[in-house]
């Protein structure tokens, strides 16, 4: 299964309104290009311009139409062009006649934006683990004596379910960690808040995944105490850089391998994946507003940002390169094999992160003073 691009549309459109970037915009291009437009009509239809009553429907994204703040800039230059176009020759007002002709000026209404992120989009999810100095840190998990030990492929996709139960439960403590450095750096309390239910969304994954790691396994099985996490606050610059790369990219791609993961898997195993794609994609757009605050407060961390985005996918790019196709894979028990989980990490950094990032980006350039 190759996920459709409107889900990757879909997860684009969402995580630029989470990181604030093309609600303002739209409103203000809907208006210049429907005042463009009604001068253009003025000038060919003088006694009833059609397109003089202003916009009409759409003027913010609660629709979540198809919109960059890029090729809405192309289509108003355009506009410009075509109505000096009409006023030096009237002959040229044939081209309006059953509207704008401008190919830039058309974007797809892709569906609400609530909905059209949870059908369109959901690695299984292994959530956004708490690292100590970029080491992941993960609690033990003790197994009882099995009454049937599996083996082969079941006796994997136990292993790999009890691996993704520890990754969930980690991504409580960083979720929790978030939410108390947060707060210390003055974020408001509200985005303070949504960690804290990040963190209850994470338990609840870790919970499930272990539940059915021991039903695959045959085996009671139960979480250890974690190692001692240093919760010393780190600054900005590290609370905002973990956001980019552990939410924005690896919250979104674990969305989306939980999704097709649950496209395959058996129907018990499909319904929990279905949650863990709905509420990481959440999770994403959380470190998406989270992003926005910190480079709102300190502008200079976008160069940052970028840096380290090309970094981590030359790091994950090697990586894909020692995999091979349909390697390991577990679809009945809903888990993709490493080369497909790659190949979706590589497509989310490409088609939806730095798609955000860049607008982002251009946005705090053009706020800074000059």
């Amino acid at each position: 299964m190759s996920l459709p691009a409107a889900a990757y549309r879909a997860l684009l459109c969402g995580y630029l309104l989470a990181a604030g970037c093309g609600e303002a915009e739209y409103g203000e291009f809907v208006a210049e290009q429907a005042e463009l437009e009604c001068a253009i009509q003025s000038e060919c239809e003088a006694e009833s311009p059609s397109s003089c009553a202003g916009p009409t429907g759409n003027e913010v994204l609660d629709d979540c139409h198809w919109f960059l703040p890029g090729q809405g800039q192309q289509c108003l230059d355009e506009l410009v062009v075509a109505l000096d176009r009409v006023s030096d020759d009237p002959a040229t007002c044939g081209d309006w006649t059953l509207g704008n002709p401008l190919g830039t000026c058309e974007f797809d209404e892709v569906t609400r934006r609530r909905r059209s992120l949870a059908c369109l989009v959901g690695k299984l999810g292994s959530g956004r683990p708490i690292r100590v100095r970029g080491v992941v840190v993960v609690a033990p998990i003790h197994c009882d004596a099995p009454r049937s030990a599996p083996r082969g492929r079941l006796a994997r996709a136990a292993a790999r379910w009890r691996e993704a139960a520890q990754y969930e439960h980690a991504s409580v403590a960083s979720f929790t960690r978030a939410a108390a450095e947060l707060a210390a750096l003055g974020a408001p309390a509200e985005l303070v808040d949504r960690h804290r239910d990040a963190a209850r969304d994470e338990a609840r994954h870790a919970t499930s995944a272990l539940a059915i790691a021991g039903v695959l396994g045959g085996a009671a099985v139960r979480f250890g105490a974690p190692p001692p996490i240093d919760h010393a606050p780190r600054a900005l610059r590290a609370v905002a850089l973990e956001a980019l790369i552990d939410g924005c990219w690896g919250e979104a791609a674990a969305a989306v391998i939980a999704r097709v993961g649950a496209s395959r898997a058996e129907p018990t195993i499909a319904d929990a994946l279905a949650t863990v794609a709905d509420e990481e994609t959440r999770h994403a757009e959380l470190a998406w507003a989270t992003v926005r605050w910190a480079t709102d407060r300190a502008p200079g961390l976008v160069d940052a940002l970028l840096e380290a985005a090309a970094e981590h996918r030359a790091l994950r790019v090697a990586a894909a390169r020692a995999t091979q196709p349909g390697e390991d894979r577990l679809d009945r028990w809903g888990l993709l094999g490493p080369h497909e989980t790659a190949s979706i990490e590589l497509e989310v950094l490409a088609r939806v992160v730095v798609p955000v990032l860049r607008t982002l980006a251009a946005g705090v350039d053009a706020a800074a003073p000059r």
